[in-house]
């Protein structure tokens, strides 16, 4: 019987944490599997996003032709195509969400 890792890095809609993601897959294991990083999470939390800068564009457009990664390559084109990022704090969890970002380090809730 086969396992799966579930992780959700530290920004999910973020070119660092997809790139963490390879390299758990390509150093630990294959298995692990994104948390929440994925379109509907991005759309639904799209107000708390931030803009992607021009580093950020030639990252994303780098991972996206990364072996590892092709089950994020959709929203690696969707976070291209709205030009923004999601950091984990604006991710709405369980029963709480709270928005990071705004007001620096202050959660709003």
């Amino acid at each position: 019987m086969g396992w799966r890792t579930w992780w959700r890095g530290c920004e999910p809609g973020t070119a660092h944490t997809i790139r963490i993601l390879a390299q758990l897959r390509t150093q630990v294991s294959p298995r692990f599997a994104p948390y929440r990083m994925d379109r509907d999470t991005l759309d639904a939390h799209a107000r708390w996003a931030h803009p992607l800068s021009a580093a950020d564009e030639r990252k994303l457009a780098r991972l996206k032709r990364h072996p590892h990664l092709a089950d994020v390559a959709g929203l690696i084109d969707h976070m291209l195509n709205r030009g923004i990022k999601l950091e984990q704090e604006a991710v709405r969890v369980g029963r709480r969400a709270a928005a990071y970002g705004v007001m620096g380090e202050h959660l709003i809730e």
